[in-house]
């Protein structure tokens, strides 16, 4: 009992803590932060996803002349680290290539994420959905979301982890009644995906794509209407041949 008490008093003071580190940190790092609470629990935070992800919303800004986006947005990453608010998880030829969050700040994070509206997390097969959510992930399952259109004109990111349910037009509206006209992010890594959908060339704001880990075999020659892609992520995908439209990307 004494044991279970000392560690308890011991998480009230870290939360305390980091709590105080959130609230210190500048405005453009705190939205850094909280987009990483779109990440499932112990999920190990891939560096250059990161990175792409924070560019796409937008987060990250050049302020000194001479350095690109990317080395700005890893600086913000190497300042989360220095502030322990986000921990190494792995290295590659001594540089770091994964991360991770800590339970008592994942927490802390998603409850500001909710209060603010800028992230919600749909998982179990159910949501609340915030009048106008700004940003939506997914965790392990597809949830029964409202009618077309009802609440997802201002979604900005779509993201999805460990949804291993076969997508469809019935399973998925999101993604094929063409409503997520703002959309910049749809992250949909390992999801079970067999063919490109078709609405997606659609999204004229859509600055990141990930069909990493899907069945997907072939891409349209509409991608080349995505004019405003940055990031087009295809590992491990069955896609062997480029259309000729991706230059205009």
């Amino acid at each position: 009992m004494n044991c279970s008490l000392g560690a308890e008093v011991e998480g009230s003071d870290m939360k305390k803590i980091l709590l105080l580190s959130y609230y210190d940190l500048p405005y453009y790092l705190k939205s850094c932060l909280l987009y990483l609470s779109s990440f499932p629990e112990d999920h190990l935070i891939d560096l250059m996803s990161a990175i792409r992800l924070w560019i796409a919303e937008g987060f990250v800004e050049v302020t000194e002349f001479g350095k690109t986006l990317e080395e700005v947005a890893e600086a913000y990453l190497y300042e989360l680290l220095n502030r322990n608010l986000i921990q190494v998880a792995g290295r590659k030829y001594e540089r770091i290539k994964s991360c991770r969050i800590h339970d008592i700040l994942r927490e802390i994070i998603i409850s500001k994420s909710r209060d603010h509206n800028f992230l919600t997390i749909a998982r179990e097969g159910s949501m609340r959905c915030p009048e106008k959510p700004r940003r939506l992930s997914f965790h392990k399952t597809l949830p029964d979301t409202p009618e077309q259109g009802k609440c997802f004109s201002q979604l900005r990111s779509l993201l999805m982890f460990g949804v291993d349910e076969p997508m469809s037009e019935s399973s998925m509206p999101l993604l094929f009644n063409g409503g997520l006209r703002l959309l910049k992010v749809l992250h949909l890594r390992n999801a079970s995906l067999e063919r490109f959908p078709g609405h997606v060339v659609k999204l004229f704001h859509l600055k990141y794509l990930s069909l990493r880990g899907t069945q997907v075999k072939v891409l349209p020659n509409s991608i080349g209407l995505l004019w405003n892609l940055e990031t087009l992520d295809l590992k491990n995908t069955y896609v062997k041949e480029l259309p000729i439209e991706i230059l205009r990307l």
